[in-house]
This record gives structure tokens, sequence and C-alpha cells, in this order.
């Protein structure tokens, strides 16, 4: 880990000593800039790396309810500027604000990501592919694995992760040695934005009991789920990514390490993704009646999963984005959708647990929720941002229709307000 990394630094180090034996002009300057950033972030890792950043970024080290996991960093290689910097996020905000080609602004400078950073390590990749029916996601270590069809809901996947796709969850990322570091502009690019969440790993089917108080709902919890999310880079284009050095900006031709040397590295194009485990509650409504549409209705799912989640916070009081969700099928060759809430706190904060006892307070306040919106411009066949839209979903605007989730919660609370007396 930690001698991985120096090792590494080393070994760079010693290519650019290696470059310099036979260089000239400009080619020495280069070989000499490039085993001063060698020299510097070798001290840096050994003098003021401070031992809970570095385990925060390291899996399995640190428990997730104290402490910060699966940080990633932005690696800046340029001379004079890595010593004021400490850019760090959380993997799952990392793999868009720090994906290659992103555009950092940083202390008053303009840095551009342009490659993994591997640490010494291995260019470990595998394969996804997500199903538009059903919601879920395939993963496996060959491509051969996951099959034509999905093996949950049988039809053929489409839309933009339909294809079987590799992918790599990066431990970090760099700036290229060469490139130039720019002032602050008016503008910057927009980085590519993520996909929404996916539950890989929920409740067993054993561990799933009717909610007491609520005939025809059951629920399922998980401390650790596991939840899965992607970037396919600007526009869908995925990333172009050197197995060798970890290089990943758009060029043609040849290419440089991030450290300075002539890399002649294969390429792979990839996706980058996050995994993490979390508190996760699946919410089934089957035995409510009427019962909502199937697993591909996405714009009754959608709405449905973002009103809850904005009254499960009204609710509990606690802030909006330490809950997020999703939703998927329940089972192979199930149409039946289920909700997926899941806990943003690192490590879970017992929010997802709460939940289970304020249930039928929940459902009325999603309900007063999509049915009166206080913007008298919304219409009920929409949203605004009074009712459903915040600037993280802006992306399924388009989607949400609170009158579909009002007239189904409407029948189905009254029925069960009937069926209780």
């Amino acid at each position: 880990m930690l001698m991985d990394r120096l090792t590494g630094f080393e070994r760079q180090k010693q290519e650019a000593e290696t470059q310099l034996v036979n260089a000239q002009g400009r080619e020495c300057y280069a070989a000499l800039r490039n085993i001063e950033s060698a020299d510097r972030l070798i001290a840096e890792l050994r003098n003021r790396e401070r031992l809970i950043d570095f385990l925060a970024s390291e899996p399995h080290w640190l428990p997730g309810y104290a402490f910060p996991r699966d940080v990633v960093k932005l690696l800046v290689r340029q001379q004079n500027r890595s010593e004021s910097l400490r850019l760090e996020r959380d993997l799952e905000y990392g793999i868009a604000e720090y994906a290659p080609g992103a555009e950092v602004i940083a202390n008053g400078w303009t840095l551009v990501s342009g490659a993994i950073d591997l640490q010494n390590r291995e260019l470990e990749v595998r394969f996804y592919r997500v199903c538009s029916g059903c919601n879920r996601v395939e993963r496996a270590n060959q491509a051969t694995d996951i099959p034509r069809q999905c093996p949950t809901c049988g039809t053929l996947p489409t839309g933009q992760r339909a294809r079987t796709m590799k992918y790599i969850v990066p431990r970090g990322f760099t700036t290229l040695i060469d490139d130039p570091i720019e002032d602050v502009r008016l503008y910057r690019l927009k980085p590519p934005p993520n996909s929404e969440v996916f539950l890989v790993e929920g409740a067993e089917p054993e561990r799933f009991q009717p909610h007491p108080n609520f005939p025809g709902i059951t629920l399922g919890y998980r401390p650790d789920g596991q939840l899965f999310r992607a970037n396919s880079g600007p526009k869908g284009g995925h990333f172009s990514i050197c197995r060798i050095c970890g290089h990943a900006k758009r060029t043609s031709g040849a290419h440089k390490k991030p450290w300075g040397p002539h890399c002649n590295g294969g390429r792979i194009t990839a996706d980058l993704v996050c995994e993490f485990r979390t508190d996760t509650l699946q919410i089934r409504f089957d035995g409510l009646r009427p019962a909502p549409p199937a697993v591909n209705d996405r714009s009754f799912w959608l709405s449905l999963q973002t009103a809850f989640i904005a009254a499960v916070a009204d609710t509990l009081v606690i802030p909006r984005r330490d809950l997020d969700g999703t939703y998927r099928s329940q089972g192979e060759g199930s149409s039946a959708g289920e909700l997926v809430i899941y806990d943003r706190v690192p490590g879970g904060a017992g929010y997802v647990a709460r939940i289970r006892q304020e249930l039928p307070r929940i459902l009325q306040r999603t309900l007063v929720r999509v049915r009166n919106c206080p913007n008298p411009s919304c219409v009920l066949a929409g949203s605004c941002y009074a009712c459903l839209r915040t600037y993280g979903n802006q992306f399924s605007w388009d989607e949400f229709r609170r009158d579909r989730i009002a007239d189904w919660l409407e029948s189905v609370l009254g029925r069960s307000a009937t069926a209780g007396n």
C-alpha cells in the first residue's frame, strides 16, 4: 500500500534518470523536471501524508461510521503547485469531478485531470451491463459471463448502458506533467454526469417482513447493502485508458506517461465505477390494491422514489442530502418493482431503520407533497423545485409526474384506512 506508492514514485524517478542520460536541449530540461516532480511526490508522501488520509483512501481499513472512506485524490504533478493543494473527493463524486478531461478549479488555477493514478498496481478490469427494463445491473469478471438477455426479466436490454462494457474502480486520478496550468476562466468544462445509483446486493428473501401497521407492504433491511454507480464519460463516449500508465486524456497516436516518458501501452475503453456499502431498505407494495405499475414504468417509479425520499427527510427532520434512493425489480422473472432507500452518511446513520416505524406518516407526507405543491404555477402532470426537482435529479425532470403518484397514494391510503377501521 504505502510502500507500493513509494516504489511507484521511485520507478518513475528512475525512468526520468534513464531519459536524462542521452537527453539534450528541451529533452534534458523535461527529464530534470520529471526527476524533480518524482522527488517532490516522494517527499510529500513520506513527510506530509497523514496516516488518517492514507487509510481513508484504502478499502476496509477504517470503520465507515466514524471515518471517511473511499476517498480519492487528484495528484498534481506540475511544479510549484501541489504543496498548497489537497484535492480529495468521495469516490462517488470523484469519478465525475476528477474524471480524465475534467477541469478542476483550485487556488485560483484551472487544473485538468488527465489519467487514472494506478499507484503502482495493475489495472483491474471487470464487466457490467444495465437492464432498462428491470433497473438491475449484471457484473462479471468476463464479458461472456453476462448473457445477451437479462437473466432477471428475460428482455433484451436497451438504452445507453445496455451494451456490456468494461469498468474499473479507480484508486485515484492525476494530472499530466506536460499539461499547462492556467488561471481561472469565466467558465469551465462541465464534468460528465454519473449514472443513477443501482442496488446490486440487497436483503436476502428470508429477511423480508410484513409491516406491522400497514398490511400489504413488506420491507427488507440490510446494514451493508452494496450499491453501484458508473460514469461513461462525456456524452456517453466512455474513457480510453492506457493499461500501463493510466493515461486517459483523449489523444490520437502515441502518448506520454503522466510523469513524462513516452509510453507504448495499449488502451482499453471502459467506464469509471464507484461501488459502496451502506444501510439499505427495500420496500415492496405487492399486497396493496391497486398495485403499483410494473417496474418498467420509469416515470412512475422515479416520481415515487423522489417524492418518498423528500417525505422521509421532512418526517425525520434530517437533511435531504443524507438519504437517497433507487428502484428495481424484485427478482428473477418478476415485473413487480421495489423502492430502495439508502443512507448516504458513511457507514449509515440509522435513518433507514427509522423509516419502518414512521412509514404511515411518511406515505401521508408523500401524498401531500405530490398533491399540494405550494407553487401555483406547477402543473400536476409535471413538477418544480417546490415539490420534486433538485439540482441532483435534473436529468429526470422530464419524467416526473406528480398526478400519477397522487392518484395511486389516494387510492392506497383510502383503502388502507378503511381496512384499518
